[in-house]
């Protein structure tokens, strides 16, 4: 199971999106950032969509507002 890590601002988003209650397994780490685990498919489904030179947090920003903006 990969780790991945978000910052706050990338945490909040995806808390924000949730569509069913979830429980949260971030962890905070020193810096400010977030460990989040994920499963395999939805690690590979974000590198699938991410650009070069984009952080997987950035990333994630990006899906999840153009998905908000879709809805």
């Amino acid at each position: 199971m990969p780790n991945i890590t978000v910052t706050k601002q990338c945490h909040d988003l995806i808390q924000a999106n949730a569509r069913l209650p979830f429980k949260d397994t971030a962890t905070r780490l020193p810096s400010g950032n977030f460990s989040i685990p994920l499963n395999q498919n939805t690690y590979e489904r974000i590198l699938e969509q991410k650009f070069n030179g984009e952080s997987l947090s950035d990333a994630l920003i990006r899906i999840l507002s153009t998905q908000n903006g879709k809805n």
